[in-house]
């Protein structure tokens, strides 16, 4: 998830939506990948179920029901990866992430 608003006054709280059967209620989340310092960041909360939604997808179709969601809050400019946090592991600022290798393509960045 990317929050592009460069204004500082500008943050962004956000609800992901994630499939039913893979993130169950209560499922925890954990940041594979973020742009910024570790003291700056808000976790991600666990999954939760929202109440009946009407859902308008971009190319037109409607959908709905109860859905799956987990909150983010992202700060102006900033970007997260998320991943299922596994037994016994955090992520960013933790002891290590459930997946051992992400590659993060950089844009100009020599490679």
């Amino acid at each position: 998830m990317a929050n592009t608003n460069t204004d500082p006054a500008h943050g962004q709280s956000a609800d992901l939506i994630a499939d039913g059967v893979l993130s169950g209620v209560g499922a925890a989340f954990t940041i594979l990948y973020i742009n910024k310092a570790q003291d700056s960041w808000t976790a991600p909360r666990p999954a939760r179920e929202t109440g009946a939604v009407t859902v308008h997808q971009v190319n037109g179709p409607i959908g709905g029901g109860p859905l799956h969601v987990i909150r983010v809050t992202l700060q102006p400019v900033e970007v997260q990866v998320l991943g299922r946090r596994a037994a016994g592991r955090t992520g960013v600022g933790g002891t290590e992430p459930w997946v051992r290798t992400t590659q993060v393509y950089h844009p100009g960045a020599p490679s």
